[in-house]
């Protein structure tokens, strides 16, 4: 890709600005899409920033809806030469011309200065092209001024007649994202179910439905989406699932158990039909809602702040999302203290499930922000994996002698009881005569007792379980800051983490403490969320 974008391209080709070719998939389209905004940082350049964002967001609505590519391509040609001028300046026509079109070229030079007669000319033409609505819809404005939804009844009607057309497609799309209000929802929603195909329908809506999640109440929006889809002529079941997997990754959090169940239900039964690309949303939707239902009523702050992000994540818009988790991982960067008083060492699933929402949530925000892996060289984590292992080490010495002292009294101890057992049992029931004879067999049979069944079959499995709940209390003591401290210091992924913490222990001769050490911090949560925060904060 050139250094400088082919900004003439948007924003009707937005395949040919980031440079892809034939049937792309997404893969293709995030790597063209993390140049360009390596260039364009939204810091810097915020207005191209937004073009290129834009153009994503278009394509990747296409893929997931399944739309090809060859024939947007194809229907995008009669709207690559439009005139730069708008032929009306108002709020709505203002939305209508960051879509390029080709109308009539008469009708498109008179308009500005002649608009009631284009206007009267366009309504008389039986043989409308896309073009011509989108004119139509621009002139509404001012020959129609007392129905403000002229602009979008003609977008609809020109749909019924195109609804495969792009443009039209985008016209609508930002006329509602951008101009509609929600309150109209009620009145302009049912009447695009009734007109327009369901996977036209649910593609041009998307975000107008998540905007009405964060505008009005729930149980509203959930009824109005009942109603629609009641309306709609259903057909394909792709573009169902496709909306329903966004909806539902913003609606979950506020919509009743019964509803959300039903069309959990429903996806699972289609998860079959779904592309990859479905397949793996549906994944990440039905993390989020098993980790929501395991979510206690009471939570530590840091746990809260991190809970309020994922939310957040799933039901803002993409630039507040984005914000929002740029700002818990900062503060979670910076609050070590936090992080260990919130979450404890020890197997709990709901924050291996936070775990993966958080680690799918911190490489979409690299993809979406163009953020590269990590900072840090392999030759700095190597610096402070060995200043870590050292000191771990040396704690490491005291921890394995007090767990030895623990295992010896654990062993020992019911030896010494049962040898004294069988000495008192001799002593007191056995005739005087007999008496040493019998304390030497009580003491036989103890041996017996103690090392055929009670040492390898009793104690060594309490040994087991104890050694487990002691090795999590001495890493929280002895081990858990400094591996913190470890972390906080490097801007690595946690793969190149450990692999520089496993060389350094075994280039110190400390690899079997360091494999201990890693093995108890896959139950802490405080290790991963921290590794996240600094793959993100620069």
């Amino acid at each position: 890709m050139s250094n400088e974008a082919p900004w003439d391209r948007l924003p009707h080709d937005p395949a040919g600005f980031f440079e892809l070719a034939g049937d792309f998939d997404l893969k293709a389209l995030k790597r063209s899409y993390g140049k360009l905004i390596r260039q364009f940082k939204p810091e810097t350049h915020p207005q191209e920033f937004q073009r290129i964002r834009q153009a994503y967001e278009t394509l990747e609505s296409q893929l997931r809806y399944g739309v090809a590519q060859r024939l947007v391509s194809d229907r995008n040609q009669a709207w690559t030469e439009l005139l730069q001028a708008a032929p009306v300046s108002s709020s709505q026509s203002a939305a209508a011309s960051t879509t390029s079109n080709r109308t009539s070229k008469n009708h498109f030079h008179t308009a500005p200065t002649q608009p009631h007669v284009v206007y009267k000319l366009l309504k008389a033409q039986s043989d409308r092209r896309p073009q011509d609505y989108w004119l139509l819809a621009a002139l509404a404005d001012l020959t129609e001024p007392d129905d403000p939804m002229m602009f979008l009844k003609w977008l609809l009607t020109g749909l019924q007649q195109h609804p495969e057309d792009p443009g039209l497609q985008q016209l609508c799309m930002h006329y509602l994202n951008q101009v509609l209000a929600t309150e109209l929802a009620v009145k302009v929603l049912p009447a695009m179910a009734k007109s327009l195909p369901e996977h036209t329908f649910f593609r041009i809506t998307e975000n107008y439905w998540l905007r009405l999640l964060r505008d009005q109440p729930i149980e509203q929006t959930v009824k109005l989406f009942s109603q629609c889809d009641k309306l709609l002529k259903h057909g394909q079941v792709g573009p169902r699932l496709a909306f329903l997997i966004r909806f539902l990754r913003a609606a979950m959090w506020y919509a009743q158990e019964s509803w959300l169940k039903e069309q959990m239900e429903f996806l699972s039964q289609h998860g079959a039909q779904m592309p990859p690309m479905l397949a793996r949303e549906l994944d990440f939707l039905s993390l989020i809602n098993e980790y929501r239902m395991k979510l206690p009523a009471a939570m530590p702050a840091t746990e809260q702040k991190v809970v309020h992000m994922i939310r957040d994540y799933c039901t803002l818009s993409w630039r507040e999302g984005m914000a929002s988790v740029s700002r818990c991982f900062d503060e979670l960067s910076r609050d070590v203290t936090g992080l260990m008083e919130s979450f404890q060492v020890k197997p709990v699933e709901r924050y291996h499930l936070m775990l993966q929402i958080c680690h799918a949530i911190v490489g979409d925000f690299s993809d979406q922000m163009g953020q590269p892996a990590f900072t840090s060289s392999e030759k700095v984590v190597a610096r402070h994996a060995e200043a870590a292992v050292v000191d771990m080490t040396e704690s490491g010495e005291a921890v394995f002698e007090r767990l030895g002292w623990k295992r010896w009294r654990m062993m020992v101890i019911p030896y010494v009881a049962l040898v004294a057992f069988a000495i008192v049992c001799g002593n007191w029931f056995i005739p005087q005569q007999f008496s040493f004879i019998s304390i030497v067999t009580a003491i036989v049979l103890v041996q017996i007792v103690y090392f055929a069944w009670l040492k390898p079959f009793v104690l060594a499995k309490r040994w087991q379980v104890k050694i487990e709940e002691l090795l999590m209390v001495e890493y929280g003591k002895a081990w858990r800051q400094r591996l913190l401290r470890y972390v906080q210091s490097c801007h690595a992924p946690s793969a190149v983490i450990v692999e520089q913490l496993g060389l350094a222990g075994r280039n110190l001769n400390s690899g079997s403490m360091v494999n201990l050490i890693h093995s108890l911090a896959y139950n802490d949560a405080a290790i991963y969320l921290l590794t996240f925060s600094q793959n993100l904060v620069r």
